[in-house]
């Protein structure tokens, strides 16, 4: 019994360093991460200050975007295809992205269901548990994934506290994210070509979509839940 208290004691603690986290990291570094990526050449420059280390420190910041949604992950990876070209940054970003990812897919699984309802709205939380709990769930990843506009560093911890298996899981989000985050490193990339009105154009489409996504998001959603509820885990 002491034991479990002890568990249960640093486990709240690590939640409540979290939400500090991401409470620091909105009202200290987003402005500023903000102001950085609107101004690509003073990015590059300060980026490019770390010599050998710039890519460690990107990759890092990609890390940084994921445990804290509120940072702008979108400008990040096109910031990476400014600085590095669009391989690079889209491996790069990949990296740091799958990276954050494991972080928070494995601390919401040490957490535990019931302590992310600190962190995440009951609605939100029970609809996605419910969808992501299914034998179709690497489906519903996918596609979730797939479409802008949809929540995925939130999903990414509820994932951790369903029983979808890791490995799945991860192989379906990177997947999904992949054509997202090549078409803004190719979007950095234009930029730093000076080749706008290519940029401007892919800018406006992915604009575009990501609105949509925003928009029909929760008819998708309800959409997988009604084709997907009557087929849970074993």
């Amino acid at each position: 019994m002491e034991r479990f208290k002890n568990n249960l004691i640093v486990r709240i603690a690590a939640l409540l360093l979290l939400v500090g986290f991401i409470a620091f990291c909105s009202w200290r570094l987003m402005p500023q991460v903000t102001h950085l990526f609107k101004n690509p050449e003073q990015f590059r420059t300060l980026l490019l200050g770390f010599g050998d280390w710039s890519r460690a420190v990107f990759i890092g910041l990609q890390i940084l975007q994921v445990m804290a949604a509120p940072l702008p992950g979108e400008l990040i990876q096109i910031a990476g295809g400014y600085v590095f070209g669009v391989l690079t940054g889209t491996l790069l970003s990949l990296l740091g992205i799958l990276l954050g990812s494991l972080m928070a897919f494995y601390l919401a699984r040490w957490l535990g269901y019931p302590l992310l309802q600190a962190l995440i709205s009951q609605e939100k939380l029970e609809h996605f548990h419910d969808l992501l709990n299914t034998n179709r769930a690497e489906v519903i990843v996918f596609v979730l994934f797939l479409v802008p506009g949809a929540p995925k560093d939130i999903l990414t911890f509820i994932a951790g506290a369903t029983p979808i298996p890791s490995g799945h899981f991860f192989l379906a989000a990177m997947l999904g994210r992949f054509p997202g985050i090549l078409v803004s490193a190719f979007i950095g990339a234009q930029l730093e070509k000076h080749q706008y009105f290519l940029a401007g154009v892919l800018g406006l489409a992915a604009a575009t979509i990501f609105l949509l996504g925003i928009i029909y998001h929760d008819r998708l959603t309800a959409f997988l839940a009604r084709h997907h509820r009557h087929k849970p885990q074993k």
